[in-house]
């Protein structure tokens, strides 16, 4: 008799770890320069010295732990250079921001013990400065990137499912949850910052894991979450009107979804042709 095989990420025995507090601990602690770090990335200033060591990378003031690279991206409502004075008192070692130096208010900078380092989109900095940190993880494995109104998690899970019947481990990174191996860590959202992404591929690396199956919202797409990634495959589902409050009107929201294949070496593509949106793919 053939028993069925049931292929699941997610089982109710597992223990949901929460994203805020664990994902810290996914990857072991790794250092590198921050001159090796920006080798390629344009830079509008700088002050202090490039070779400084940067044991880890955080976008948020309050995770900075000594020897962080703090990143300043702009949030919702706030700039994030307001928090480099936090960041700094935190024991950071270097930051990035998109306001010039001198312009930040309070600011008193040691050289000696602090880098400050001015660009013009600190969003693509932390995608690039990140992946180079871990890597670049997407580079290694298969990634399929899954963009449309619906049917994100439904896709997601039905390669997952089909990965795992053939035996072939993968992870998921979604709406639901975050998952590969015996890591299940709760999703706080369906795609999570680049320097987020990056860590868990980096840890699905060094697992073996080689397939993952990622969610991108049309959020992420704007707020280059997903910037400059290598995907294996990428898939478009479909577009209707939602999402409004964010993008303002439907054709931002158009362009939102076509991002992931404009800003990403995307190798092949899964279009669904029967959507308007998908023709214009």
């Amino acid at each position: 008799m053939q028993t069925e095989q049931r292929a699941v990420c997610f089982k109710p025995t597992q223990a949901v770890l929460s994203f805020e507090k664990n994902i810290y601990k996914v990857n072991k602690v790794l250092s590198q320069k921050l001159s090796t770090l920006i080798k390629e990335f344009p830079v509008k200033d700088v002050k202090g010295v490039l070779s400084r060591k940067i044991s880890s990378i955080a976008f948020d003031s309050r995770e900075v732990k000594d020897g962080d690279l703090f990143i300043a991206i702009h949030g919702f409502k706030e700039n994030g250079s307001k928090f480099v004075n936090d960041a700094i008192a935190r024991g950071a070692s270097a930051f990035m921001t998109e306001m010039p130096i001198k312009e930040i208010s309070g600011l008193k900078l040691d050289q000696d013990k602090v880098t400050a380092v001015c660009v013009e989109d600190c969003r693509r900095a932390l995608a690039y400065v990140g992946a180079e940190f871990y890597g670049r993880p997407s580079d290694k494995m298969n990634v399929f990137g899954v963009t449309g109104t619906n049917g994100k998690t439904t896709v997601t899970y039905i390669l997952d499912s089909i990965y795992k019947v053939k035996n072939e481990r993968s992870g998921i990174i979604g709406t639901i949850n975050y998952c590969y191996g015996d890591t299940n860590l709760e999703a706080s959202m369906t795609t999570p910052e680049s320097l987020d992404i990056n860590r868990m591929l980096c840890e699905m690396n060094r697992r073996k894991i080689r397939q993952c199956f990622l969610e991108v919202s049309s959020h992420s797409l704007v707020l280059k979450r997903v910037f400059g990634m290598r995907f294996s495959v990428g898939i478009f589902t479909n577009l209707s009107r939602d999402h409004l409050d964010f993008h303002g009107t439907l054709d931002d929201y158009k362009e939102a979804k076509k991002r992931l294949f404009r800003d990403n070496h995307v190798e092949k593509s899964v279009i669904n042709i029967d959507d308007s949106v998908g023709r214009e793919i």
